[in-house]
């Protein structure tokens, strides 16, 4: 009875195993701001890039919802290579999925076809009005072991949605990408190891009571 039930217990294991992860997440420390006067009415585009040093696939690309309460009007969102090439894009609304952060709030997600980043240089980026949607501005945050964060990006103020290619001295998080499920971490063998040799000592301990 017990071997059945270990062996139920690891295939259960093994199917909630993958789960989503993100290239950067914040973790806190920052403050959630309207973009004010950094933004025009176009919708100018801020952003972060970023190195990747081993070839990572990615999958989705989110938006910082601090409350968790939607973002207010659609928000254009992309990733290309730094000072060159469009690579992926997505229109995120109040309505796209929304994703567990490790500081308070989420991101909103939308899907693309996957996609492997080589090793080099990249650079994402998002639309900002005045008012919405808001950003965590200056806050910590970490990364995946494959990415450092280069810097904060933005264009110049009436430029609208384009590839943030101007440094700009602070990092505002509005956008991040999330790996493909291939790629994201599992639990380590020995909590499988552990969590079974707790329930064969769970079992052992009613088959003395019994």
């Amino acid at each position: 009875m017990l071997h059945r039930l270990l062996i139920a217990v690891f295939f259960t294991w093994m199917s909630c195993a993958v789960q989503a992860a993100l290239i950067l997440d914040v973790t806190g420390g920052g403050s959630e701001v309207a973009c004010g006067t950094f933004c025009g009415s176009t919708g100018d585009a801020f952003g972060w890039a970023f190195t990747v040093s081993s070839s990572i696939t990615v999958d989705g690309i989110g938006l910082w919802d601090g409350d968790a309460d939607g973002i207010g009007p659609d928000v254009s969102a992309a990733l290309w290579v730094d000072g060159g090439a469009l690579l992926a894009s997505a229109t995120i609304s109040s309505s796209s999925s929304l994703e567990a952060s490790a500081a308070p709030g989420g991101w909103r997600f939308e899907d693309f076809a996957q996609l492997v980043l080589a090793p080099g240089n990249y650079v994402i980026g998002s639309s900002f009005y005045a008012n919405t949607p808001t950003a965590y501005l200056s806050g910590t945050f970490s990364t995946i072991a494959q990415i450092t964060a280069i810097e904060g990006r933005s264009v110049p103020i009436g430029t609208g949605f384009a590839r943030p290619d101007q440094t700009f001295n602070n990092f505002i998080f509005g956008p991040t990408l999330r790996l493909a499920d291939s790629e994201s971490t599992v639990p380590a063998p020995a909590t499988l190891v552990l969590f079974g040799l707790g329930l064969a000592g769970l079992g052992w301990t009613r088959r003395k009571k019994s």
